[in-house]
């Protein structure tokens, strides 16, 4: 199991007729009832159903909405911007960092994108950036602070992130 997967289930499950654990009930609901929703982003492997989680960063919305907006297929988009599917769909699912100014400048020429819209792709990407530098002449207790909010940004509740944010807007 790697960092974007999540263990769903062991694959046993008691057959209610029979009163029987049986691999091959569980299998056959998890693979008919998970790939109507999941297509192929479910794996079954070790007697264990993982089920693979895309990270999304506010860049990959950015991408879904474009194209939802735009009635297309992200790789009609990747094509549309000169750059092979399985790039643009790294960038999308968050397994690749933000793209370059290149990829940015086809992108917003390609699919015509407003002002406002060109806007919304400037700060998706920057709110995208999944690595940052502290500055060298922060106060100590900057440091404590970003280390503790990032200790616990995994479990953060709605909340909890929308007090940050206010409390950050002071």
């Amino acid at each position: 199991m790697n960092s974007s997967e999540i263990k769903l289930c062991p694959l046993f499950m008691l057959d209610f007729i029979t009163k029987k654990i049986t691999k091959k009930l569980c299998k056959y609901l998890i693979i008919n009832i998970f790939s109507q929703f999941y297509s192929n982003k479910y794996k079954i492997q070790d007697n264990n159903f993982f089920l693979k989680i895309e990270k999304m960063t506010p860049f990959s919305v950015f991408i879904q909405d474009l194209c939802r907006s735009r009635q297309m297929r992200q790789k009609e988009l990747a094509y549309l911007i000169g750059v092979d599917p399985s790039y643009l769909s790294a960038l999308a699912g968050g397994r690749k960092g933000i793209p370059g100014i290149a990829i940015v400048s086809k992108l917003e020429e390609a699919a015509k994108l407003t002002n406002e819209e060109k806007i919304a792709l400037q700060e998706s990407i920057k709110f995208s950036k999944m690595r940052y530098s502290m500055p060298v002449q922060a106060d100590p207790r900057v440091y404590e602070m970003v280390w503790k909010i990032f200790d616990s940004v995994s479990h953060l509740k709605p909340a909890q992130i929308n007090a940050i944010s206010e409390v950050l807007k002071l």
